[in-house]
């Protein structure tokens, strides 16, 4: 599981309104459903539902992921909580909030060639030799 991975499901876990919440990490939603906050969707799937704590590698990669999300708010805000709970702050905000962040985890993957990139080295490759 990666930064990304977390920034990923969380957006879709918070894509229909219904499912996003202020003022707590989670909660009952009104139709059986949870509901969560921007943080609580990255908490929710890192939480071990059961007495145990979290392992220090998800508490990492926890705060790591909210750091993300963190790097992205507007310049006013202090955290994810503060942006989410403020009575200003609409769903639409969360998951532009989101996707700001999944596209800045996206462009640091390497990029890997595609087979005709590689096919069109090995061309080149060949013609440098045969030269």
């Amino acid at each position: 599981m990666t930064k990304l991975d977390l920034l990923v499901t969380g957006r879709a876990m918070l894509a229909n309104e219904y499912n996003w919440c202020k003022g707590v990490g989670t909660r009952p939603g009104p139709d059986g459903g949870r509901q969560y906050c921007a943080r609580g969707a990255i908490s929710e799937q890192l939480s071990t539902h059961d007495a145990k704590p979290m392992s220090k590698e998800h508490i990492r990669l926890h705060a790591a992921t909210i750091d993300a999300l963190e790097d992205e708010l507007p310049d006013y805000y202090a955290n994810v909580q503060d942006f989410n709970d403020n009575r200003r702050t609409t769903h639409v905000d969360i998951l532009a909030l989101y996707d700001r962040a999944i596209a800045k985890q996206r462009s640091k993957q390497i990029p890997r060639p595609t087979g005709i990139e590689v096919f069109e080295k090995l061309l080149e490759t060949k013609e440098l030799v045969d030269a």
